[in-house]
């Protein structure tokens, strides 16, 4: 995992939950098998508290992953997101900031996971760390960066 995911969790005053709000949670993925390895990491780390993984997709075969994170599936129709999509996903989120009380939001890659989670992360005072690591930049990195408390990347020109 990043040294710089690793810096943000170290620097936080007391043992944190997080929110690992990814796009896939499925480690046989040729691209993004690396994620529930991550999360593994994450929790194993002496500054965490807990871990609490929220996937846009791949995570229906998961009710906790193989260490005993809690992994919650966010799968539209035919893995169709739409703005109607939106009112599930607010709901979703909110019941389970209710149930673990994450410290700290952590979108992966993917700039409009924080857009998304603004409500909550507003309304609940979570701060969100954003990691990309991509050298496009558009309207919606530059949104998210804006909202986000931290950003981490191991690509420089990500920002």
């Amino acid at each position: 995992m990043g040294n710089q995911v690793l810096a943000v969790v170290m620097s936080a005053p007391k043992k944190i939950s997080v929110l690992f709000y990814v796009q896939l949670f499925d480690p046989c993925d040729s691209v993004r098998g690396f994620i529930p390895e991550w999360a593994e990491a994450l929790q194993r780390h002496p500054q965490v508290n807990q871990v609490v993984v929220l996937a846009m997709r791949g995570a229906e075969a998961y009710a906790t992953a193989p260490s005993g994170i809690p992994v919650y599936s966010f799968a539209g129709v035919n893995d169709k997101f739409t703005a109607f999509s939106l009112p599930r996903l607010w709901a979703l989120l909110y019941r389970i900031y209710r149930k673990h009380k994450f410290d700290v939001i952590f979108p992966h890659l993917t700039p409009r996971y924080a857009l998304f989670s603004l409500p909550l992360a507003k309304s609940k005072k979570v701060p969100m760390v954003l990691w990309y690591a991509h050298r496009q930049v558009n309207w919606q990195i530059k949104a998210a960066h804006w909202f986000c408390a931290k950003r981490v990347s191991s690509y420089p020109a990500s920002y």
